[in-house]
């Protein structure tokens, strides 16, 4: 399957002019040929190879950048779990829920 970009009486530019009219010339630059529409791409057209790569290497960016900072958040988690569960400083409850520090001090009296 070919993709044919162009109709059929449009064609590529070529030497120096990239738009307008143009036709196939003899070796004395005499026209031979109707003139033919030059096709002229939109710019999206134009720069899809630009966008495409862009669009990849963002896309690879913000993979990496979402990786790092999770780690860095997980890895911030687990230094605040390792440090309220130190031995040593008894926080009102000893380490536990509010509700369970209340039935406690309940059941002393």
């Amino acid at each position: 399957w070919i993709r044919n970009v162009l109709t059929p009486n449009k064609l590529f530019g070529t030497r120096s002019c990239y738009s307008g009219f143009e036709g196939f010339v003899d070796s004395r630059d005499n026209f031979r040929s109707c003139h033919l529409t030059i096709y002229e791409p939109d710019t999206m057209t134009r720069n899809s190879v630009a966008l495409i790569v862009w669009g990849i290497v963002l896309i690879i960016f913000g993979c990496c950048s979402y990786t790092h900072i999770r780690r860095r958040l997980h890895r911030r988690f687990v230094l605040a779990k390792i440090e309220r569960r130190k031995p040593g400083i008894e926080l009102a409850g000893g380490g536990r829920n509010a509700l369970m520090h209340k039935n406690k001090t309940m059941q002393r009296r």
